[in-house]
């Protein structure tokens, strides 16, 4: 962490530390990371109902802001059709009035425009697909499925079979729907991929590297297909399912039973454990600033959320007599929309807000000169950034300077003599509750008279 002057570059000690700069308390720039189980705001709850003459249906995933999702429903025959839903429109097919023996909707684009998945025209065979609000349908390779999409839609990723008793390869498919495969043949015989980033650079699935065990895997094109659930190829089974749009947090499950977990670089991987009375758990979603994970544990649906941990969504939705929420299979940029399953079938919910949020963790930094840039770790969601200034005794004198932004900020100001700016960093949520911009050295609340809008 550093304090911004004009010619020098002061750094301060987190104050978890149980200490301070003599010139400043360094959790005016960042602070530590923790909330407490709190009073909810109140959610919401909505069974999404099934394809005309329906016998059932099941979410795959749904858009950044919540409005669209996409999935799969029974026809009477127990065959599964695609599905494309809104709030406004409700569940329409996807191939309304063509071919479609079965297909099932996997993968969607951040503004829902485009949807990926699997279709059999006729009893033949299945074939990968994308589908545009502007194009309509169009096939891929057989023996395929589009399993995620980035968020403009224009890189897809999935799995691809090619001859009778082949395995199955991860690969993605670009702009012009050019396949290419990402796994390394003879090393990795056979792979899935399952998630990719907003950008379409980073992709995640879970692969066999040389042994009968699957394991997560992590590909860019630099790296190539990295082994990141057991890299020294030991140990138990595990897959990755879903990363965030940045590309910083991955999730999914490992071991027997399962766990879920999430991976990062910096941390590595970290266990989300199991709802009480559950032995086993799986993450199946995340979202953007990888807070808010959700999945399933022990059958039962399930959201972790950093500061509260695991919790059961059937307790905290309430949902109406005759549901049981069996999995969470999708969520919002924002960490408040869930889509899932149950025992009537698909649902949407709203999260109900923590009217505490947590705080912004301790990787704020202040670089560059004349014009300074302020960064924080896990880019995603929104923040208010404060400024200060100081030129004599120490006061608490921050205003709003760049409010409900995703970040990094930028600052040309340059200080008069004598005087060095700071700035503090906060976490605002859907509901527009907002975290304590940070912690003095003996860990009280940094005061905040003016807050942003």
């Amino acid at each position: 962490m550093q304090f911004r002057q004009i010619h020098v570059s002061l750094t301060g000690v987190p104050s978890s530390a149980g200490r301070s700069h003599r010139l400043a308390p360094a959790a005016i720039l960042a602070a530590s990371l923790a909330a407490t189980s709190v009073a909810l705001a109140q959610g919401s709850f909505q069974g999404l109902g099934d394809l005309p003459g329906g016998r059932g249906s099941h979410a795959g995933a749904v858009s950044a802001d919540g409005s669209v999702v996409v999935g799969f429903s029974y026809d009477i025959a127990a065959t599964p059709h695609a599905f494309r839903w809104t709030q406004a429109n409700g569940m329409h097919a996807l191939f309304e009035g063509g071919l479609d023996f079965t297909s099932s909707a996997l993968g969607i684009s951040a503004d829902g425009l485009t949807i990926g998945g699997w279709n059999a025209p006729t009893i033949v065979e299945e074939k990968a697909f994308f589908w545009s609000v502007a194009t309509g349908e169009q096939t891929l390779a057989t023996r395929s499925g589009v399993m995620a999409i980035s968020g403009t839609g224009a890189v897809g990723a999935g799995y691809v079979v090619h001859g009778r008793g082949a395995p199955q390869r991860a690969a993605i498919w670009d702009s012009n729907r050019s396949e290419t495969f990402i796994d390394s043949p003879g090393t990795i015989p056979t792979s899935d991929a399952r998630g990719i980033s907003a950008d379409g650079s980073v992709v995640v699935g879970q692969a066999v590297f040389g042994t009968s065990m699957i394991r997560a895997f992590h590909w860019t094109a630099a790296t190539g297909m990295q082994n990141i659930g057991s890299p020294d190829s030991g140990g138990p089974s595990s897959h990755a399912d879903a990363i965030t749009p940045d590309g910083s947090v991955v999730v999914g499950a490992v071991a027997s039973p399962q766990q879920a977990v999430s991976w990062t670089a910096a941390g590595g991987m970290r266990f989300l454990g199991a709802l009480p009375g559950a032995l086993d758990s799986a993450a199946y979603a995340v979202s953007e600033d990888g807070a808010t994970i959700v999945g399933v544990s022990g059958g039962r649906a399930f959201v972790w959320r950093q500061g509260t941990g695991i919790e059961d969504l059937q307790t905290l939705l309430a949902p109406p007599v005759g549901w049981t929420l069996t999995e969470a299979r999708g969520i919002s940029a924002d960490g408040t929309i869930i889509v899932g399953n149950g025992s009537l079938g698909a649902w949407i919910a709203t999260l109900p807000c923590l009217t505490t949020v947590p705080e912004v963790d301790n990787s704020l930094v202040v670089t560059g000169a004349p014009t300074s840039t302020i960064s924080w770790g896990r880019i995603g969601g929104r923040f208010n950034v404060y400024r200060g200034s100081v030129s004599g005794a120490w006061s608490y004198n921050q205003t709003c300077f760049d409010p409900n932004t995703a970040g990094p900020s930028t600052d040309p100001t340059v200080p008069p003599p004598d005087t060095f700016l700071f700035y503090a960093v906060s976490r605002r949520d859907a509901c527009g509750h907002e975290s304590v911009v940070g912690r003095d050295s003996a860990g009280a609340p940094i005061p905040n008279s003016a807050s942003c809008p």
